[in-house]
């Protein structure tokens, strides 16, 4: 096995296949019958249902709703997790005493990790180098992992982002014990990055933290988004640690992995579109069935999405004497990590009522402010992304009319003042418009913001200044004390 000291100036030569085992589980503990599980709710909204028609539309809003963590029994631990922290060792231009909240953070996060969890740390400045391998958070491995944070030094000159992402990857991909079942990158950069990020290994979440003005927004953007991470801005290192405490919550309480929700229609009634933000769906040939990949759930979180139907007036008159239809199905299937079984949750059918034709079984057909907030968000994304499309190409006063537009469209909403997703999309459109008042501004600070909010959007997830968002829509705002 090489040196420690080979290992860092010579990464390239040898495998990382010298992570520490993995503890072995007391199967008691491992025993979650009675663990909670994730609940789907689907509220119905005509948008016409007239028997002189011969085709109406119905949107479903579709619930996904997480258990919060008070509901889960004392002895249920977490789901174990490796964990690789990748870092920005280079001289900062903008704080002397980042490196003192670097090292601050990771602390925090070796203290709040668990014996059956593993860490490892990378730092990148010109070079890559591992400065910790995969161990196993036991009073050892903590005591390790402390000495290699404090080892830790500031260096001169520019940054290889690419190549500390790559050495990061490669300490996940070169496991000799891959036993645990949830495996995540933390990264952290205050510069430009002059190599491009490939992305044919992205099969581990990157959870990116930019940092100031002058980091590459636009590539960790584009790497947590590909590999279905996050990507937090952060103004100062002095909110690192918050924004850490944050990212650990969610992966410490992960209640499911590679969520799917499926919905099906009885024919001849078809699924004319599906509205998902940024979560990837698959819609079958037959238009009667749409698949919806939610990526991994944590506690205290929820999920929108919506679904457009088209129901046959010819559906509506062959209803059978029972003057009820099946009309949608709901289910959802994903991995519990704690409990290790595949979990498969029912929504109760939706059907459609014969003798009324506009109402369902314990629900009633509304135009509800519910779902036209969940629209009103997903404008919102999509004038942000057409507005920085006009700002990279310099075009500065049409981007603004765009946000400014959109800031009148929320402001004229009838309902905008009484739901918090609404009232917090318009803060942060408010926002970004005094961010891009000129290019300076926006390259400045403006497209890191523009891209954080887009993501916060397209995930419904929380951001830094996440207080204005209500806590069913965020990860775990803290870690487990």
């Amino acid at each position: 096995m090489a040196s420690s000291s080979q290992q860092e100036s010579q990464p390239s030569l040898y495998l990382y296949n010298d992570d520490d085992p993995l503890p072995a589980v007391d199967d008691e503990s491992n025993d979650g019958g009675d663990a909670p599980q994730v609940r789907i709710e689907a509220v119905p909204h005509y948008l016409a249902l007239d028997a002189s028609a011969s085709i109406s539309s119905l949107y479903v809003l579709i619930k996904l709703i997480a258990p919060p963590t008070s509901e889960f029994r004392q002895g249920l631990r977490h789901a174990p997790i490796d964990l690789v922290i990748v870092l920005d060792s280079s001289e900062c231009s903008f704080d002397d005493s980042y490196m003192v909240h670097i090292k601050e953070a990771l602390h925090f996060v070796i203290q709040k990790l668990g014996p059956f969890d593993r860490l490892s740390i990378v730092s990148f400045a010109n070079q890559a180098r591992r400065i910790s391998p995969l161990r196993a958070m036991n009073s050892c491995g903590r005591k390790l992992a402390a000495a290699a944070a404090e080892s830790i030094v500031v260096k001169g000159g520019s940054a290889n982002l690419a190549e500390g992402l790559k050495q990061g990857i490669r300490v996940l991909e070169e496991r000799r014990y891959d036993g645990n079942p949830f495996a995540s990158i933390i990264l952290l950069s205050h510069v430009a990055q002059a190599s491009p990020i490939h992305d044919k290994h992205f099969q581990f979440p990157i959870h990116a933290f930019g940092i100031g003005r002058d980091h590459d927004a636009v590539a960790m953007h584009a790497a947590s988004d590909k590999s279905e991470g996050s990507y937090t801005f952060l103004e100062s290192y002095g909110t690192v640690l918050e924004a850490i405490s944050s990212c650990i919550g969610g992966l410490l309480s992960v209640v499911g992995q590679d969520v799917r929700i499926m919905v099906s229609v009885t024919s001849p009634v078809e699924i004319e579109e599906a509205y998902t933000g940024g979560f990837k769906k698959i819609k079958s040939d037959e238009k009667n069935q749409v698949t919806v990949h939610a990526r991994d759930f944590y506690a205290n979180q929820k999920k929108e999405f919506a679904v457009r139907i088209a129901i046959p007036w010819l559906f509506c008159e062959n209803i059978d004497g029972f003057g009820k239809a099946p009309l949608v199905n709901i289910t959802c299937l994903y991995d519990n990590l704690v409990t290790q079984p595949l979990v498969l949750v029912k929504c109760p059918l939706l059907e459609l009522d014969r003798a009324t034709t506009t109402f369902l079984p314990g629900e009633q057909f509304r135009q509800g402010n519910e779902i036209n907030a969940f629209f009103a968000c997903l404008i919102c994304t999509e004038r942000i992304e057409l507005a920085r499309l006009y700002l990279e190409e310099g075009n500065v006063s049409n981007a603004k009319e765009i946000i400014s537009k959109m800031i009148h469209f929320l402001q004229s909403l009838s309902f905008t003042d009484r739901d918090d997703r609404c009232r917090w999309a318009l803060a942060e459109m408010r926002e970004i418009l005094r961010r891009i008042g000129s290019l300076e501004e926006y390259k400045a600070g403006g497209r890191a913001y523009m891209l954080l909010t887009i993501t916060s959007l397209k995930f419904q997830r929380a951001t830094i200044r996440g207080d204005r968002l209500p806590r069913a829509f965020t990860m775990r705002e803290k870690a487990f004390d």
